[in-house]
């Protein structure tokens, strides 16, 4: 039940996310852009340790650990994304310093610590609003210890006329949060609006070939895929023109 919520899906139609989301490695902010965000971080390879907090299919760990040699630690809660971690890490020969574990992320941060980078990118408000998540990851990285924090925020003008859009703050209430418990933000980046609107394409192009499939052999739960499908495409739609995303790194101070 908690992995349909997390996919804002009816239970019938968990099984089938896998397919529906096929065509899709990354699940969030490009990897590319946190790579660029941890560029300058003189953080030794092989012996930094990063956990990545609902990290899906591991595209960030996977590229992380490809690209600086850190030993990456990803959590998610859905078990076929996990599998398909492990397997791409082998793959990509970096299973010796990826690990993959699936658990609830909210139960995960209560036996993890000593991280030198939590990553904790597009979860949807799954530990709280900004200023929360914060309080609860920062406990896992020593003073001096780092934090990544991906998330949306409102565009100048939106009106909040939209029960979807009541979790999103406005740009300068975001950056307030951040650095609520006087950490201090070393950089930030603002995710280019085509990126995102072609991040917003492709996953819906991949719900709906999947969709297609899915119902072709099942044809039972025909509408309830596309119901799904449908849901998703105006949830995209109303992101696309309402919502700005972007990256932040702090370094925990205290």
């Amino acid at each position: 039940m908690k992995a349909a919520a997390a996919f804002g899906a009816v239970p019938e139609i968990l099984p089938y996310i896998p397919e529906l989301l096929s065509g899709m490695w990354s699940l969030g902010i490009p990897p590319d852009i946190i790579v660029e965000l941890l560029k300058d971080l003189e953080l030794k390879p092989k012996t930094a340790r990063l956990l990545d907090l609902g990290c899906g299919k591991g595209a960030n760990s996977i590229t992380l650990a490809r690209h600086f040699g850190y030993q990456v630690h990803g959590v998610d809660l859905f078990e076929p994304f996990i599998e398909e971690a492990r397997k791409r890490a082998q793959e990509l020969g970096v299973d010796d310093i990826t690990r993959f574990e699936t658990g609830d992320i909210k139960q995960a941060i209560r036996s993890l610590s000593d991280y030198d980078v939590v990553i904790l990118v597009w979860v949807g408000g799954v530990l709280g609003d900004v200023g929360e998540s914060i309080r609860r990851i920062r406990r896992l990285v020593p003073a001096g210890g780092y934090m990544v924090i991906g998330e949306g925020y409102l565009k100048d003008g939106v009106i909040e006329d939209d029960p979807f859009l009541e979790r999103f703050d406005r740009y300068e209430t975001l950056r307030e949060k951040l650095t609520v418990h006087g950490d201090t933000l070393v950089r930030e980046i603002i995710i280019p609006t085509e990126r995102i609107n072609d991040f917003y394409r492709d996953y819906i192009r991949s719900l709906r070939k999947g969709a297609r499939k899915c119902a072709g052999i099942h044809p039972e739960h025909a509408q309830a895929l596309w119901n799904y499908v449908n849901s998703n495409e105006q949830m995209c739609r109303t992101m696309e023109n309402t919502v700005e995303s972007g990256v932040w790194l702090l370094k925990k101070q205290g």
